[in-house]
Order: C-alpha cells, then structure tokens, then sequence
C-alpha cells in the first residue's frame, strides 16, 4: 500500500504497478494482510529518531500500524534537531492528521515474552533521499 503524497508515490515508482495497491479501495482486514506500507515523512526529529507522517484520509491512517512493515521515505531537508510545535503546525484548509512514528512497539508479558509491533507494526524502515 502507498501512501497518495508524492513523494511516496515516486519512491513507489520501481515496484511492479501489479503489487502496489491503493488504500482507499481496501478493507481494514485487506490493509492489514498487506505486506507492507509506504508513507512519506514530513519532516525526521532527530534527538528520538521519529517521523512526522501526515495523514490526510481515514484509509491514510491505518498505514502506520495495519501492515507487518512501514517503509518511510525522506528527504534530508526535513530533518529536524528536536520536535516543535512549528513541527506539527497545520495549515489553515489542512485536515487529518499528523503521527509520530518512532519504531515497532514492544511488550513483554508476565513470563517475559518480548512481543514487537504489538501496536503498529514489527518492523520499520526509513529511506532518506537527498534533496
């Protein structure tokens, strides 16, 4: 699944049209089979290691946490030292809404089972691309 912003639809550009698939025509049961999502990053917070991923659809929002893997995509210009409120300021007309991504969950139960991607998924991947 690809995000509708731009630049995750170019970094989408190289996998077969027949694999990429557009989330507003699936189900919730049919995102979270997916194998995996690519979102592009706002902007990358630097001193946690997280991503400001903006979410403008209801299917948009399912991205980060449905599928087993996240891939997010970059650019070096949107690299933040720390996280301001200037970071997550919403434009006048914008709707949605923005999530900070910052890697898998973990839990562990009472026999000390590490559980990763108990809330979002296991594994994440960010791609920074120069510009």
């Amino acid at each position: 699944m690809v995000q509708r912003e731009p630049f995750a639809l170019l970094a989408a550009a190289k996998i077969p049209s027949a694999r990429v698939i557009d989330p507003t025509d699936l189900s919730i049961d049919q995102l979270e089979k997916s194998d995996c999502a690519i979102v592009a990053a706002e902007s990358l917070i630097a001193d946690s290691g997280s991503a400001v991923i903006r979410l403008a659809t209801n299917e948009e929002r399912l991205l980060p946490y449905l599928p087993p893997a996240c891939i997010v995509v970059a650019r070096t210009s949107t690299i933040a030292a720390t996280l301001t409120g200037a970071t997550l300021a919403a434009g006048p007309d914008e709707r949605g809404e923005r999530a900070i991504v910052t890697g898998p969950s973990r839990t562990a139960d009472i026999e000390k089972t590490v559980v990763l991607g108990a809330h979002g998924p296991g594994s994440l991947v960010v791609i920074i691309a120069p510009g």
